[in-house]
């Protein structure tokens, strides 16, 4: 978006600097950065204490996950029961903790 507006994809790389979230979160509420490109739950924790949002990785990238699993064609061809059990335990966390989320906060702790 802001590509669109200064004319120069790179304009602002001598501006970024990577970070931990943890650390990302801190140092906005302190006043030491002006802008942070989080997940969650950094990112409600910033608007809870009043951060606003400028932009959204939905607005550049569409829907997304913030994880992501991914292993080789070779390594699924040599163990296709892993990938696939692999892939049914992470169908079933997520059910889990969208249907019983009471449940697997339990689990977890």
């Amino acid at each position: 978006m802001w590509i669109l507006l200064i004319g120069n994809p790179t304009a602002l790389d001598q501006n970024l600097q990577v970070i931990s979230h943890p650390l990302g979160l801190q140092l906005l509420l302190t006043g030491q950065i002006d802008a942070h490109f989080t997940t969650p739950p950094f990112q409600f924790q910033e608007v809870e204490k009043g951060g606003g949002v400028i932009i959204k990785s939905s607005d550049i990238f569409g829907k997304t996950s913030a994880a992501s699993v991914f292993m080789t064609e070779k390594f699924y061809n040599q163990y296709p029961e892993f990938g696939k059990a692999l892939y049914t335990a992470i169908a079933n966390t997520t059910k889990l903790v969208n249907e019983k989320p009471d449940e697997a906060a339990k689990i977890l702790s």
